[in-house]
């Protein structure tokens, strides 16, 4: 709060805002924001294990999984209001509205995906690739998957 701030950090914070509260309040929200905004991201970043997630035919199929897109909108929809609702934001959640603060959300999430993306390209060099089997678990497979057939249509698998 002393690089971006006066260093003033008002008084009586937590009961409720005041002027003196508003670098603050704004610290808050541009903490909320980011902490929200990674954990959609990194929704979409579970999608592969071990495979890039930011490249050209992954952003093409972004709205593949349905579910997961209407999730991460909604997530975004709700830390805007959250935010930027009067009343909501500053007696309730004890936080406010962000400006130039959206400068260090972006950059923290950027960081955060570079981040993410080289430990996955590690994992890529440095572990034996995940599809390799061994034998016994290519019989425990086959069994499994023999079950589900046979479950699914009535004991009629053949």
């Amino acid at each position: 709060m002393n690089g971006f701030g006066d260093g003033n950090m008002g008084e009586e914070c937590n009961r409720g805002y005041s002027e003196s509260c508003d670098l603050v309040f704004r610290a808050r929200g541009t903490v909320f924001a980011t902490l929200t905004l990674a954990i959609l991201l990194h929704a979409y970043n579970c999608r592969r294990i071990r495979g890039p997630m930011w490249n050209w035919h992954m952003i093409k199929r972004v709205h593949e999984n349905r579910f997961l897109f209407g999730g991460v909108i909604c997530g975004t929809i709700l830390c805007l209001l959250c935010m930027y609702v009067p009343g909501l934001n500053t007696a309730v959640l004890k936080m406010k509205g962000i400006s130039w603060e959206w400068g260090i959300v972006l950059i923290t999430l950027l960081v955060f995906l570079i981040l993410s993306e080289l430990y996955k390209f590690a994992k890529r060099k440095l572990y034996k690739p995940m599809s390799v089997a061994t034998e016994a678990q290519g019989r425990l497979q086959r069994i499994w998957t023999e079950n589900t057939l046979a479950s699914s249509t009535g004991g009629l698998s053949k």
